[in-house]
């Protein structure tokens, strides 16, 4: 509610009203007199608080004038000190140029004593070329503002040398040139190197570097020459040229090694790597001799053309199964011509547990065997052996490479190397050979392997003799450290595995008898175990860099992955092709006649019929199939297929009463047993649900009592 003002006294009518006015006019003047009290209280803080900002008010101008006044003498003083600073920098300026000017006194004063020196050693009755290359160093010790300066023109003339201080010791450098190039050559002659070391470096101390490069190249040129005449080629023996070639890169690597260095100490990177390019230029023109001539004597290009050439008809047959109207095993005539395959090499047996005692492919790398048949032999043997004698070449260049850029340790010797033109006809004429031969070997032998063919314990020879050529020709191929024709022949074998052995293989999984089927099955299998065993081996050697194990692992690896598809996919085939079909009539005959409804039924045969029909069903390929294949093939397809199976015959049988329902769990539990023998708790879980549900016709049973049907619902 809003308060009711007073009433004025000049509006007041009545009595009443005017006391009400007083009143309220006497609690305002209350009001007003304790306000004017409390102000009059305060006045006397307020006025000691003026008082105290006057006093300081005073201080404070007192202190900007004394302020005021120290500025004016710190100005003085800084002007004073800038002054004084910049008289001491001229004085520093002026002592500093003192100081050069006597370090340049003193300069050309010993520049002066030092051609004083070079000048009377050069024009004694018996020159002092000792004391005056001595002095010749002293005098080049000076840098060229000393030597070429006015100073040093005014003052080092003398009349014994007038003319200026560097003609001075241009003309005796000419003269000592001269002297210190016959006495290097005399210490070559007499073979005295620490002799003809000393001599080249004093061509530095004379100031004629350029000129001791010059003839330090032509005693390098002249000595590799030298060297490299005594080089002979012999045509009798095909393993000359690359052992030529190795005693021709051994010559040039001491070479490269002893004197690049000596070079590059004595006068600097680049004279060094000029020296290392005609010493690789005289190796490139007698290396690249060496290989044109074992080019023409060895007859490579026709070689090439030979190997382009080969029909592969053996290995058409074996993709279109014409093989099999000759027959798997060799005839008597190719056995007369080959002699007996079993001298050459000694087969092994399967490598899946307990199938006997197993030799390893080291053994048959001891042994030395190789596969041969009719089909070209002779050129089969011709190309090895030139692929030998390439990769040997190729073994060499690397290993030289390799130590040269170890111990010249120098920017630019890689680039030499690299840019050589024996570099260039290796490639052409060695590395890129060498990639096409080898990985026509492989197929070439893969050709005879399949000719050959022939039936071991549960495998065929195929697979040995194909790996044991691919880890020897691999090995072959590590052995050049070459890691462009590694990658080259390692994407070659990969094609050939990948296209040729497992397109042949795919054809042999998929068609034919239960029992070649089988062995096909199992040499894919031991395909995949001797490949990773082969790629284990070598990407394990100390000496392989890791590119070399990457292109390993990457081979090893994209094949084992096809294998094993292929592999898969034969698995599969004799699913489909021998079992599937039969398991059916296994699951009915088990139970067919088995009354599951009368309440006189006793224990039934199922498991009885059930065993000996499965057993009959995978008879033939348990018997050949390897144990690891016969596990696959029971887990990834039998064992699925037998549980649809039996779930869809039991969940149509007719059922009743307890006893009935414990018939038939016994009988499922003995057929789960007998068909998960060999394959252990992995099977079980596969037919888990078969016993489940059984298991739930119990539970309807339990339910809706013993008078009703437990089967279809």
């Amino acid at each position: 509610m809003t308060p009711i003002d007073p009433p004025s006294i000049h509006t007041a009518t009545s009595l009443l009203q005017i006391q009400s006015a007083l009143d309220a006019l006497s609690t305002r003047n209350a009001s007003l007199t304790a306000a004017l009290d409390l102000h009059l209280a305060n006045r006397a803080v307020l006025d000691t608080e003026l008082r105290a900002l006057s006093t300081h008010r005073a201080r404070l101008i007192e202190a900007g004038e004394t302020a005021g006044r120290l500025g004016e003498v710190v100005g003085k003083a800084g002007r004073g000190a800038e002054s004084v600073g910049a008289r001491v920098r001229n004085l520093d300026l002026e002592g500093q140029r003192v100081r050069e000017t006597r370090e340049v006194v003193i300069a050309t004063q010993d520049l002066k004593d030092a051609i004083q020196e070079l000048t009377a050693a050069l024009e004694a009755p018996v020159p002092d070329y000792t004391r005056a290359i001595s002095a010749s160093e002293r005098a080049l010790a000076h840098p060229r503002s000393v030597l070429e300066s006015p100073f040093a023109a005014a003052v080092v003339p003398s009349e014994a040398a007038p003319l200026l201080p560097h003609e001075t010791i241009a003309n005796a450098g000419e003269k000592l040139v001269g002297v210190v190039e016959r006495e290097f050559w005399a210490a070559v002659k007499t073979g005295d190197s620490a002799a003809a070391e000393k001599w080249i470096r004093i061509f530095s101390r004379i100031g004629k570097p350029d000129i001791g490069v010059s003839v330090y190249q032509k005693f390098i040129v002249d000595l590799t020459v030298q060297k490299l005449k005594s080089i002979t080629i012999s045509t009798t023996d095909p393993s000359t040229y690359p052992t030529t070639f190795g005693t021709l890169l051994s010559i040039l690597a001491k070479l490269l090694t002893t004197h690049t260095p000596i070079i590059a100490s004595t006068f600097d990177t680049h004279s060094a790597l000029e020296i290392a390019q005609k010493l690789q230029n005289e190796g490139d023109r007698r290396g690249a001799l060496i290989l044109n001539s074992h080019w023409e004597e060895r007859g490579v290009e026709r070689a090439i053309v030979r190997a382009r050439g080969w029909g592969w008809e053996r290995l058409t047959e074996a993709f279109t199964g014409m093989e099999k109207k000759r027959g798997l095993g060799v005839s008597v005539a190719q056995n007369a011509l080959k002699g007996s395959l079993s001298a050459a090499v000694s087969r092994v047996a399967s490598p899946a547990p307990g199938t006997g005692v197993r030799r390893s492919l080291d053994a048959r790398d001891r042994e030395g065997g190789s596969v041969e048949d009719v089909l070209g032999a002779e050129d089969v043997r011709e190309l090895d052996l030139l692929s030998v004698e390439l990769g040997t070449f190729l073994a060499r260049w690397n290993a030289y490479t390799g130590y040269v850029q170890q111990k010249v340790e120098i920017d630019g010797i890689s680039t030499v190397l690299a840019e050589s033109a024996l570099e260039k006809k290796v490639t052409e004429r060695v590395l890129g050979v060498y990639v096409e031969l080898t990985t026509h070997l492989l197929r070439r032998n893969l050709e005879k392997a399949f000719v050959m063919e022939e039936k071991l314990e549960q495998i065929t020879s195929v697979v040995d003799d194909l790996f044991y050529i691919t880890k020897s020709l691999l090995s072959r191929t590590l052995a050049t450290g070459d890691v462009r024709a590694i990658r080259g022949v390692a994407s070659g074998f990969r094609r050939i595995l990948e296209s040729d052995f497992l397109g042949i293989a795919r054809r042999r999984v998929s068609s034919g008898a239960v029992t070649e089927r089988c062995v096909w099955v199992n040499n894919l299998h031991t395909a995949r175990i001797y490949l990773a065993r082969v790629i284990d081996e070598l990407t394990g050697r100390a000496l392989s860099p890791e590119d070399v194990k990457e292109v390993l692992e990457e081979l090893g690896g994209g094949v084992k992955g096809r294998i094993e598809g292929v592999c898969g996919e034969g698995v599969r085939g004799l699913f489909g092709g021998f079992i599937r079909g039969g398991l059916r009539g296994v699951v009915e005959n088990a139970f067919a006649g088995v009354d599951y409804t009368s309440s006189s039924t006793g224990p039934s045969n199922v498991g009885t019929r059930f065993s000996k029909a499965y057993g009959s069903l995978l008879a033939p390929l348990s018997t050949t199939i390897l144990p690891p294949l016969l596990t696959t093939l029971l887990l990834t397809h039998v064992l699925p297929h037998l549980s649809s199976l039996l779930t869809q015959h039991i969940l149509t049988l007719p059922i009743r009463g307890e006893i009935n329902l414990i018939n038939l769990e016994r009988d499922a539990r003995a057929i789960v047993a007998i068909a998960t023998e060999h394959v252990g708790w992995e099977g079980r879980a596969l037919l888990r649900g078969v016993l489940e549900v059984v298991e739930g016709f119990g539970e309807g049973v339990e339910e809706g009592g013993e008078g009703e049907d437990g089967g279809r619902g």
